[in-house]
């Protein structure tokens, strides 16, 4: 009898583990959609900013070689850009992946709903590294993306920022220091949770010559 009941016990306890999942992904699913719409729409209003911006010479004077930082006491911050009622850094863009979004300028919990965001560092200084949900309309794609694979930033200024996929690294959820840490081998990180946030995926990239 109390086998019995233990093995009821045990089958409810995987139903219910099923239902959860379930529930989880619809739930991420339908995060990631609206995420995707809402990134879309503020992608195309941020490429006719940063047009614009080119044209006009907005600003004009703002690119910083970032060989320069070291002979500096400050470096200057990269040019931002308001588009419904948000600050932006950029675009960035993965050709071959067919991902393309806008990138806010500062991190939020509420702003990673809707955008990447720069969790630190600059292009200026060679440092930069924007995290994203692992939404299928954001950073889920970086999961199988392998070394040599283009990455773009185009900063507010339209200066084009040309990265190599150099490594990928899977990496613990506190795992701050070893994220965003001093490192003379890459230029920018991109990083997303693996799904259920245990691990993180870690795209470590380099800065093309041709930048």
């Amino acid at each position: 009898m109390k086998r019995k009941i233990l093995a009821l016990l045990l089958i409810c306890l995987g139903l219910c583990s099923c239902v959860s999942g379930v529930l989880l992904w619809q739930e991420n699913n339908a995060e990631s959609e609206e995420a995707g719409e809402s990134a879309e729409r503020v992608s195309v209003q941020l490429a006719a900013e940063i047009s614009a911006a080119a044209e006009t010479g907005e600003h004009a004077g703002s690119y910083f070689a970032p060989y320069y930082a070291p002979l500096m006491e400050e470096v200057p911050e990269m040019p931002t850009t308001v588009v419904e009622d948000s600050t932006w850094l950029g675009q960035i863009e993965i050709p071959s992946l067919g991902l393309s979004l806008p990138v806010l300028a500062e991190y939020s919990e509420a702003g990673l709903r809707n955008a990447p965001c720069r969790y630190s560092g600059s292009c200026y200084t060679n440092d930069i590294v924007i995290c994203a949900h692992n939404y299928a309309s954001f950073f889920n794609k970086l999961l199988g993306v392998s070394v040599g694979t283009e990455v773009l930033f185009t900063d507010c200024s339209g200066h084009i920022w040309r990265y190599i996929v150099a490594n990928r690294e899977t990496l613990g959820p506190d795992a701050v220091e070893e994220m965003t840490g001093p490192s003379d081998d890459w230029d920018m990180t991109l990083f997303t949770c693996h799904f259920g946030g245990r691990t993180r995926c870690a795209v470590r990239c380099i800065l093309d010559d041709q930048t």
